[in-house]
């Protein structure tokens, strides 16, 4: 189970996934990114343009029409292969940023308790 502090944090600042990848990890995920970013741009004039085909604001023959939808359906199919590539690379950051970053905030937590547990001890101790 993923922390949804992690996802904020990541969003805010790419480089904290990044820096958990290997140099070519991060070029993948670079590349990837980018297709994906385009990849859904360019989906999304394409389907503004089969929408105005549907409603008549545009004409189009129905071999261009069945072309376009075969290219759309394409396209989402690529694309989705790429957000597979880039949720596989978040997933390897994310197990080495749980080790990297678990095992300090496990160490903070221990060491916050055991405060705690001191601090209460003593507060018992001074009452009668």
């Amino acid at each position: 189970m993923d922390h949804h502090w992690l996802n904020w944090i990541e969003e805010a600042i790419p480089a904290v996934r990044l820096n958990f990848l290997t140099s070519d990890e991060r070029e993948t995920y670079q590349e990837s990114h980018e297709s994906v970013q385009r990849g859904l741009a360019e989906m999304q004039q394409l389907r503004v343009k089969q929408q105005e085909i549907l409603w008549g604001k545009r004409e189009l023959s129905e071999e261009m029409q069945e072309r376009l939808r075969q290219y759309l359906a394409s396209r989402s199919e690529i694309t989705a292969g790429e957000q597979l590539a880039l949720n596989y690379l978040r997933n390897k950051a994310r197990e080495r940023q749980r080790y990297w970053l678990g095992l300090p905030l496990l160490g903070l937590g221990t060491l916050g308790t055991l405060t705690l547990l001191r601090a209460k001890r003593r507060t018992k101790q001074r009452q009668p």
